[in-house]
């Protein structure tokens, strides 16, 4: 059977409110980068001005690229260095918590708390079964979950060390 796939489930006015609603939200999203856009390609005082229309102009990145007052390739170093340094940092405190969070028992409140409040369901809730909110031993396979959910929280969990 070959027909057509609605994108929005509404029909007539409701269906052209949807999409004057989502034309909106596209809109509030990749206007301020077209207006950053806009505004690399104009002089400054055009800039302060506010005008609309303008010649387009390449000063400004021969600026910052080139010119003797910049420091861009210091500054691009500086944020690599900041950037892997705090991803470091990041992953060696998460995987000691993620080890005390296994290898401990927690009071019933911080597992909770940690399922809740993490942004993937799937792995909260294999964070829940695996850290013992119970007393006895949660099972492997967390409930209501999709076949390829299943099979990466499973796929995780078995890489744990066993305590």
């Amino acid at each position: 059977m070959t027909g057509t796939v609605n994108a929005l489930p509404f029909r007539g006015r409701r269906r052209g409110v949807a999409y004057a609603v989502l034309a909106l939200a596209v809109l509030c999203i990749v206007g301020p980068f077209a207006w950053i856009l806009m505004n690399s390609f104009k002089q400054p005082i055009a800039i302060l001005t506010g005008a609309w229309s303008f010649t387009p102009t390449l000063a400004n990145y021969a600026d910052v690229l080139m010119s003797r007052r910049s420091d861009f390739a210091a500054n691009v170093a500086n944020s690599l260095i900041v950037a892997t340094a705090s991803t470091a940092l990041v992953l060696v405190i998460g995987t000691l918590a993620a080890y005390s969070l296994y290898r401990f028992r927690w009071a019933r409140w911080v597992t909770s708390s940690l399922r809740t409040t993490t942004p993937t369901p799937g792995l909260g809730r294999a964070v829940h079964q695996r850290c013992g909110s119970t007393r006895r031993r949660a099972s492997r396979r967390p409930a209501r979950m999709s076949h390829c959910g299943r099979r990466v929280v499973r796929r995780s969990i078995d890489f744990m060390p066993k305590g």
